[in-house]
Formats: C-alpha cells, structure tokens, sequence
C-alpha cells in the first residue's frame, strides 16, 4: 500500500454501500483487510478469511499473522445507550494501528463516531494512519452523522442517492456545489 487513503462510503440504508465495499473488498485479496462488523451482515464477511465474535485475543492474534487476510470482527454486543461506546472499538483501531500495512473498514460508522464523540484511536487512525500504512475506509448513512475529523481527512468519497438536507449543505461545504448538486 503505497499512499493512506480514506474512502467515505455514504448513502442511505438499502442502497448499495455495504454491497460496494464487500466488492472493493473481493478485488483487493492481496491487502490486509480488518472490518469492524456491528451488524453481523453478510457484506464484507462474505470475504473474510475469518470471522470474529467478541474476542480481542484471537483478534490481535491473526492480525499478527503476516497475510493476506480479511478478518471480521464483530462486538457481542450494541449498547443501548446513545453515547455509550462501542466495545472493542478503540482497541480494534489501536491494533490495526500498532500492525500498520493494513486497511480498516468500519462498517455503521455513525454508531461509533457522531459529530460530538469521536473514539482518540479513531482519530489516531484518521489523522496519522498514513505513518504507519493504515488506510481506512468508512460506511455510513449520512455525512452530517459522522465526525468531521473522518469528513476532513477524506481523500475520497463515494456517495449513493443522497437526498437529506443536512447531509447536501455538508457535502457542499466540504466538497463543493457541483458535487453535492
């Protein structure tokens, strides 16, 4: 991986974004691929060379591994409360991190990362992952739901039938008229 990209995957629910990044995913079988999983789809797993439920340790263990692989993980659970963190999360980041030469994929990103909390080791992996070779690529429903310190360090989005208000003006201010038209 010669550059750190991060790839923003907007759209909202059934319109395609977990089904693109599941054939990015396919087509890139030489990388190190760690997907951060809260809905337990099929998407992305469906390429995985492992799945993962709630165990940090087997995690950090194949991550070590020198590759290629895909491995999902997958929390055992979703906290009810909003603003409650996610668990796994900052360890998830924190080790793909310490790894480096891998991309992470974050699937629901608006669950773990609103515009008011944003996890320290995703905002590690966001600003500094290209030192370290980490590229990351984002999925979420809408761009105003998320962080801007993930909106600011895009280096490119992909964005599926956007129609909220909130989300056009964003788009406008981050990445022009002509795109959010």
């Amino acid at each position: 991986m010669s550059e750190n990209r991060i790839i923003g995957v907007i759209a909202p629910e059934g319109s395609g974004k977990t089904y693109s990044v599941a054939q990015w995913v396919r087509f890139h079988q030489g990388d190190n691929i760690a997907i951060f999983d809260l809905i337990a789809e099929q998407g992305s797993a469906a390429f995985a060379t492992e799945i993962v439920s709630g165990n940090p340790k087997q995690f950090a263990e194949l991550i070590r591994e020198p590759g290629p692989w895909r491995i999902v993980y997958r929390p055992l659970f979703i906290p009810q409360d909003e603003g409650e963190p996610i668990p796994g999360l900052e360890w998830f980041c924190d080790l793909c991190y310490l790894r480096g030469y891998c991309t992470m994929i974050i699937d629901e990103a608006h669950q773990v990362c609103t515009p008011y909390r944003t996890p320290a080791s995703l905002r590690n992996v966001a600003q500094i992952g290209r030192h370290r070779n980490v590229r990351l690529i984002y999925i979420t429903q809408s761009f105003a739901a998320v962080s801007k310190v993930l909106t600011r360090n895009t280096s490119e989005f992909w964005f599926f039938r956007i129609g909220e208000q909130g989300d056009l003006e964003r788009i406008r201010d981050r990445c022009g008229s002509d795109t959010a038209d």
